[in-house]
């Protein structure tokens, strides 16, 4: 998987986004509802709605506090990323180097096969 780095950020930057939101959004209805006329099990609905989205926006920001706050936890993160794109990277030479073989032994001799056997694989 090719991604260049813009693209990466701005894929974070928008699932962050939709990560914060989500519960932001819920929160402000839950504080119309609260304002507005409703049944007493109406508004501990909303309160408790308000709560989880509270607890949601909070466990969001801790995290991302955590995960690119923390200087080398983000560094061991990129760290990672790029072990990965290394590894990637071998696992493709190695796949363009396996991709033949040599049925004729190691020094050529055809010891246990013909050459004909080399030649239709």
């Amino acid at each position: 998987m090719n991604l260049d780095h813009a693209r990466f950020a701005a894929f974070i930057s928008a699932r962050l986004c939709h990560d914060i939101v989500s519960p932001a959004a819920t929160m402000s209805l839950s504080l119309e509802m609260l304002d507005s006329p409703g049944s007493a099990e109406e508004k501990e609905h909303s309160e408790r709605t308000l709560r989880e989205g509270a607890h949601g926006v909070t466990a969001t920001l801790q995290f991302l506090r955590y995960a690119f706050g923390n200087y080398r936890f983000g560094l061991r993160l990129a760290g990672f990323a790029m072990e990965s794109k290394r590894n990637e990277q071998r696992l493709q030479v190695a796949h363009e180097q396996i991709a033949f073989g040599k049925l004729s032994g190691a020094v050529g001799t055809y010891a246990m096969l013909e050459p004909g056997v080399e030649a239709e694989v």
